[in-house]
């Protein structure tokens, strides 16, 4: 426990000293095993710092939180040896302390273990209060003074054979004796038996830091005595009623829908129907008047009642503008203001007056009324409020049913309306009370003259401060605290009936009344008493993907990347009007500001992101006292793999590896690029060498030999050599021509086997000049391999075609598994191998080269006179 929270915590038992339930009404409740106890029979209780609240019976421990009971017992917790619960305590650690018949055990965040000690705690039966000293023993109460003086009071005088088993003295120093036969108060030094618990056994009482008394039954389960803030007038019962009024001799009146009036006077009711000379049964509007005399309206006319008694009723044909009245002003003058449906009417000295829509109302259909301290007359009409002062008749805004209009202790006009909320007037017109908390559908409004105005809705009375009320409406700032009474505070019903004016008065003592479908409810302002116990929130549960997600020891908890849905549940006990206790909760790091949570005790989020966050959440009572300290956990979301540290350096790497393959690919594919430049160029200077570099030389040593001859005037000779030269520059022009063609053909799309059909073909010039073969299945070999292949097929048709001299060229392809073979094979003059390489020619040398490029094998066999064959054999590494 926290330094801070202990100091809170003393800080609020301090304040129970200021509450109590004494001296007002009580309200019972009690629950048992079908309200969730493990057995009726308390044996203790204990509240521990958290607010929480302990009940020990014999079949286990259970806990308390105003809602729910969470029970320890052996059949959950298996280590429980014993489930005779006898006593309890709370150690320093905040742990709770189990004495049973068999051991003593420790409860710690739901783990149960056996400890050996079991603290020492004062006597029950000896209790000093206040410089007085209680006592009980057998059947008999004594208290011992300061002074010595001794009181003493015996239960037995009141129940025969009542032994004493329980005393407690509360805050306020009354003391509770719990008996065999029945609880007891003790108050202003009378034995008084407490009727809810008159036939009870009674073994163990507790006052909690609310100020509430817990009562423990041997058969009865556990009861609760609170403050109740509202009574109910017991003489009218619980018959609906419509309209109260109070008259000036402390009486109080009430008009119901079909019951007719009924008065409460010292003690006794009195009724008036029209058995008795009432217009009508259904009564809709009470006023006292003059000499101790009532006003009813009723569907039937004004009843005049005087001593009980009704002395004259005023109708239509009296001058009324209908026999509906809904209204009744009695003013000081005399005379009287009656609203009905067709019109206001003033009877006066015997007269009536009428002002209806014609003479500028804004509706005929009246209701509210009220005379100022400045003389005005404020009219509420269907269609909005109206306004009579001297002879001038003002209608202002809103056009909403005005229900209400009150003038407060400073002069102030309020103003409740049907649909838009509660308005309050200035000179510039009726302004808002612009506040969410503030009921929109309001039927009644009084002033406690304790400076809050109760407002009467359908669902209960709402109080609310007027100087608030007054900031929220003139200059729309200040937080407007709003307290709800409901039958949670002893209201005999929560609805009400909206025909009857009014719906609730003040008597000249200051008691409120108000009238409900289920009778009369009474309230006393200056008796009332609040909560001031702030209430203490707790992280109760944190599921996750509708998981129980645990707490850690430090309030924190872990949640995993993959984790979507993330509830918090939490709740702060309190037992007085623990359905009203309000929540605010702000996640940190994520809520930029608190959030209302209403009544709600739990609230999820989604998707959160990696981080650190922190939930907190706060809790007010029913009179709006907040939390001093919230509750807090500490939230921390794992990032996923790819968001941590290592994953960004190993994904920089990684990118760093893969921009290196990548580099190093191109520097691959730029360097084969090159390569295959490079050899494109071999191959061009080798066609080069081969065809048009021997052409050339040929024509240089024939203009040499020309030359030569012309210096020695052979000019017959000479013209001959020309010939030959024009000859070979003409063949060197087509060989030329050929290498062009070589160079832009790719003959993309077709086979091996027809390219090289086609190429020799057209190096032999005629198709007849070429025998073709083709044996064994075509099997594709890689492109540059087919083109190396179809660049040797055609320099070796061109060799044999210029200089073997044959008249047909064989060529076969041999398709083998994994090779190929390719012969070219002419029937020429033929040529010595071993000499046919000469300087400056390339032609087999560069068929060599093409083919060692190629991974292939090239051998030329030929003689003198026997033709040339030059046989190329690739292997496919497929």
């Amino acid at each position: 426990m926290t330094t801070a929270f202990k100091c809170a915590f003393r800080l609020l038992i301090m304040t129970v000293l200021l509450c109590g339930i004494t001296n007002a009404q009580k309200s019972h409740r009690s629950w048992t095993t079908d309200n969730g106890l493990p057995q009726n029979t308390v044996q203790d209780i204990l509240q521990t710092h958290d607010g929480f609240l302990w009940v020990a019976t014999e079949r286990g421990l259970a806990r308390f939180d105003g809602f729910d009971f969470v029970v320890y017992s052996h059949e959950q917790h298996p280590e429980l040896t014993n489930d005779d619960a006898l006593a309890l305590a709370e150690d320093s650690s905040g742990a709770v302390l189990m004495k049973t018949t068999e051991g003593i055990f420790r409860l710690s965040s739901g783990k149960i273990s056996a400890v050996q000690t079991f603290p020492e705690r004062p006597s029950k039966r000896e209790q000093e209060i206040r410089g007085f000293t209680w006592t009980y023993d057998g059947d008999e109460v004594k208290r011992l003074g300061p002074d010595g003086s001794v009181s003493e009071w015996k239960t037995a005088s009141v129940v025969n054979s009542n032994r004493v088993q329980a005393l407690l003295v509360d805050s306020h120093g009354v003391a509770w004796v719990g008996t065999r036969r029945g609880l007891f108060e003790i108050d202003e030094d009378k034995l008084k038996p407490v009727g809810d618990l008159d036939n009870d056994s009674i073994l163990c009482l507790f006052q909690d830091r609310e100020g509430n008394l817990w009562i423990g039954g041997s058969a009865t389960g556990l009861h609760l005595l609170s403050p109740r803030s509202i009574d109910i007038v017991s003489a009218f019962g619980r018959r609906g009623i419509t309209t109260v009024a109070t008259a000036e001799a402390g009486e109080v009146w009430v008009g119901t829908p079909e019951d007719g009036l009924f008065q409460s006077r010292q003690g006794k009711v009195f009724s008036l129907t029209t058995d008795q000379g009432l217009s009508s049964n259904v009564v809709l509007a009470l006023a006292a008047s003059s000499g101790n005399g009532l006003l009813a309206g009723s569907p039937d006319g004004l009843n005049r009642v005087i001593n009980g008694h009704v002395t004259s009723i005023l109708r239509s044909e009296d001058g009324l503008p209908d026999d509906f009245v809904r209204s009744i002003l009695s003013v000081s003058d005399g005379s009287i203001w009656i609203g009905t449906r067709r019109g206001l009417a003033h009877f006066a000295k015997g007269q009536i007056s009428i002002i209806d829509h014609t003479k500028g109302l804004p509706s005929d259909l009246v209701g509210s009324l009220l005379y100022t301290s400045r003389g005005d007359l404020w009219i509420g009409t269907l269609y909005g409020p109206a306004r009579l002062r001297g002879e001038e008749l003002s209608s202002f805004e809103p056009k909403d049913g005005v229900t209400s209009l009150i003038e407060d202790g400073y002069g102030r006009v309020w103003m409740g309306t049907a649909t838009s909320g509660l308005y309050l007037w200035s000179d510039t017109g009726f302004h808002k009370v612009l506040s969410p908390a503030v009921p929109q559908k309001i039927f009644g409004l009084l002033d406690d003259a304790h400076g809050y105005l109760w407002i009467r809705t359908h669902s209960g009375l709402a109080r609310v401060a007027f100087d608030q009320a007054a900031m929220c409406a003139i200059r729309n700032v200040g937080d407007l605290s709003v307290r709800i009474f409901d039958s949670g505070d002893g209201l005999p019903s929560n609805d009400i009936f909206d025909i009857g004016h009014p719906g609730q008065t003040r008597d000249q003592n200051g008691v409120l009344y108000f009238a409900t479908r289920r009778g009369l409810a009474k309230i006393n302002p200056a008796t009332l008493q609040s909560n001031p116990a702030f209430p203490l929130p707790t992280v109760m549960q944190i599921s996750v993907d509708n998981r129980v997600r645990p707490i850690q020891s430090d309030h924190s908890v872990i949640l995993e990347p993959s984790d979507r849905r993330t509830t918090f549940t939490y709740i702060a006990p309190s037992f007085r009007q623990p359905g009203k206790v309000h929540y605010r909760y702000r996640l940190e790091g994520f809520d930029h500001d608190w959030v209302d949570a209403g009544t709600s005790r739990s609230v999820s989020y989604t998707n959160l992101q990696p981080g650190k966050y922190r939930f907190v959440v706060m809790a007010s009572n029913e009179d709006g006292v907040w939390s001093k300290v919230p509750a807090e956990i500490a939230v921390t979301v794992k990032p996923p793999i790819y968001r941590k540290w290592w994953f960004y350096l190993l994904a920089i790497l990684v990118g760093a590896g893969i921009f290196l393959l990548f580099y190093w690919l191109r520097e691959r594919k730029l360097k084969q690029q090159f390569a295959a430049v490079l050899s494109e160029r071999s191959r061009i200077a080798r066609e080069i060498h081969d065809t048009l570099a021997q052409d050339l030389a040929g024509v240089s040593v024939r203009l040499e030999l020309v030359s030569s001859l012309m210096k020695k005037h052979q000019d017959e000779a000479a013209t001959l050599q020309l010939e030959d030269t024009k000859a070979i520059v003409r063949d060197g022009l087509a060989n030329a021509r050929r290498s062009i063609w070589d160079l832009r053909a790719t003959d993309e799309g077709e086979i091996l086997p027809i390219r090289a059909k086609k190429a020799a073909e057209q190096i032999a010039g005629r198709s007849e000049d070429v025998h073709f073969k083709i044996t064994g299945a075509y099997r594709p070999l890689p492109a540059r391999t087919e083109d190396e292949i179809l660049s040797i097929l055609k320099e070796a048709v061109r060799n044999a075609v210029n200089h073997s001299g044959g008249a047909m060229v064989d060529v076969s392809l041999d398709y083998e598994v994994n090779v190929l073979t390719l012969k070219i094979r002419d029937h020429g003059r033929g040529f010595d191998v071993p000499t046919a390489s000469v300087p400056g020619h390339y032609g087999l040398q560069g068929m060599r080269e093409r083919a060692a490029s190629i991974g292939a094998t090239m051998t030329v066999e030929s003689a003198p006179g026997d033709g040339t064959c030059v046989t190329l054999v690739a292997v496919s590494k497929g």
